[in-house]
């Protein structure tokens, strides 16, 4: 299995939905206070596309399985710009991390977080050890 990892783009819209929904879904069972709100997908949508898409505070990363097409892991993070203290510049943290459950435990998750950091195209191979010698 093959993931590019890359930058989220309007046209991802609906498919992040339902990422989001598979995060929520899963803090909800820990805290209610995650559950959604009646409009909570519009407002979702619309959050993204204005302030996430193209914006210099925020930024979503997806994992993209290219068999398939579909989107099976997303990041989003806050970017709070240079730190007033430290030497930090365009410093940030995650606001939410999620990868399907059948995506799991193949270094998808941690390909997300490194993505940020970096300003070159990331591709996320699952790689498999025969055990010969």
């Amino acid at each position: 299995m093959t993931c590019e990892i890359r930058h989220a783009v309007s046209d991802d819209g609906e498919d992040l939905l339902e990422l989001w929904h598979g995060f929520t879904n899963h803090l909800s069972q820990y805290d209610e206070r995650y559950r959604h709100k009646e409009d909570a997908d519009e407002r979702w949508l619309r959050y993204f596309e204005n302030q996430l898409i193209d914006s210099k505070y925020g930024i979503v990363i997806v994992a993209e399985d290219e068999e398939t097409d579909e989107l099976v892991g997303a990041l989003e993070a806050r970017v709070m710009g240079n730190h007033p203290i430290f030497r930090l510049e365009n410093h940030g943290y995650i606001n939410g991390h999620y990868v399907e459950e059948d995506y799991r435990n193949e270094g998808i998750g941690k390909a997300l977080q490194i993505r940020p950091t970096i300003g070159l195209p990331v591709r996320h191979t699952k790689s498999t050890s025969t055990g010969s010698t």
